[in-house]
């Protein structure tokens, strides 16, 4: 629990680990040597593996290695037309992208909003929960399009810190946001009604619930009906 919420890294649970184990091995002391030596080697090699991109141990530019309370982090760099992005791994697979403006109007994060454009009511969102909120790509949508309030929600802390220290648009410094770090059922429990759009965005674990399975996160999700008036439920695949 200690490790969890101080995100601890993996070098410090071998440690941490060996400290132990050589403490319980009593007054032998070749007992204890042969407990530190592995224990040392051990940490050193997973040192060693948060030092390096995991799916490309060749990249060689910035990169910042957090252990969330769910799953190892990796932020890297991307250059596209000149744009430098941030790229998010979780568990070694690709996860997030954090866009500016002119990448996310064309992306698939605009679809809602351009579904509720075509429509009779025209006017845009203006109460907006966004469930999986991540790095802020929906959030910083949202909020281009004119929405009055965002209540953005998300498990991960650390995903959430990477999200307000290195997105371009900084959608989490933007006083019509909310933000809170909770599990996204939870949230539904005590949500008001009133929302215009509530978008199912990151909500896929990746590794622990494949997008292959037959079970989801989202029909863990989507079992708690959110109370109030009419709106829009939106909900799109994370990957």
């Amino acid at each position: 629990m200690a490790a969890s919420y101080f995100t601890l890294p993996a070098v410090a649970w071998f440690l941490f680990a060996t400290a132990i184990l050589a403490a319980a091995a009593g007054g032998s002391y070749r007992a204890r040597g042969m407990i530190a030596a592995l224990g040392i080697a051990a940490a050193s090699y997973v040192y060693a593996q948060d030092q390096a991109l995991s799916i490309k141990p060749s990249y060689d530019g910035p990169l910042a290695v957090t252990w969330s309370p769910y799953q190892k982090l990796e932020l890297a760099e991307d250059s596209d037309a000149g744009h430098v992005r941030g790229v998010i791994f979780a568990n070694g697979l690709p996860h997030q992208v954090m866009m500016d403006g002119e990448y996310l109007r064309r992306d698939f994060y605009q679809e809602p909003h351009d579904v509720r454009a075509q429509s009779d009511l025209g006017s845009p969102f203006r109460r907006a929960a966004i469930l999986g909120a991540g790095s802020g790509n929906d959030v910083a949508t949202a909020l281009a399009n004119g929405a009055e309030f965002v209540d953005a929600v998300d498990i991960d802390p650390v995903i959430v810190r990477i999200g307000r220290r290195h997105h371009p648009e900084k959608p989490y410094d933007d006083p019509r946001v909310r933000l809170t770090v909770d599990d996204g059922r939870a949230f539904l429990t005590r949500a008001e009604p009133g929302y215009d759009l509530i978008l199912f965005a990151l909500t896929d674990s990746l590794v622990k619930v494949s997008s292959m399975s037959q079970l989801r996160l989202e029909n863990y999700l989507l079992r708690r009906r959110p109370r109030g008036g009419p709106g829009t439920c939106s909900m799109r695949a994370a990957n």
